[in-house]
């Protein structure tokens, strides 16, 4: 899926996000606003509005039953779920480098190019 919204992004020229929840994810996309729409206090997107992405070809949302969902950043930056995307997916295919992981599994890895890293190894 997050390939799938990366290659959207190339070909549109959106913005794109994901917000992670320890229960949830969702896709989303940044929209313009409404002009009759007044901005909310602290806007910090300049007239704009992250709103979920529309089911289409692959799912633009998601749970976890019976497991966490753990977001973690290469630069120990802190992980704060809430309606803002906490991963920014660039129009030219970039995003933020994050690790995701699911329960105590080893999870899955992004750098800033969108390339999958591999699983980090233990040292004995």
């Amino acid at each position: 899926q997050l390939r799938f919204v990366q290659q959207r992004g190339l070909q549109t020229g959106q913005f794109f996000g994901a917000s992670v929840h320890p229960d949830r994810w969702q896709f989303l996309v940044l929209q313009p606003r409404e002009s009759n729409e007044p901005p909310p206090a602290g806007d910090d997107w300049n007239g704009y509005r992250w709103l979920p992405l529309r089911a289409g070809r692959v799912a633009t949302s998601g749970s976890v039953a019976g497991n966490t969902l753990h977001l973690t950043f290469p630069q120990g930056e802190a992980w704060t779920p809430g309606d803002n995307p906490d991963v920014l997916i660039f129009p030219g295919g970039e995003m933020t480098p994050f690790r995701l992981t699911v329960g105590e599994g080893p999870g899955i890895a992004f750098n800033a190019r969108g390339e999958s890293l591999p699983e980090p190894q233990e040292t004995p």
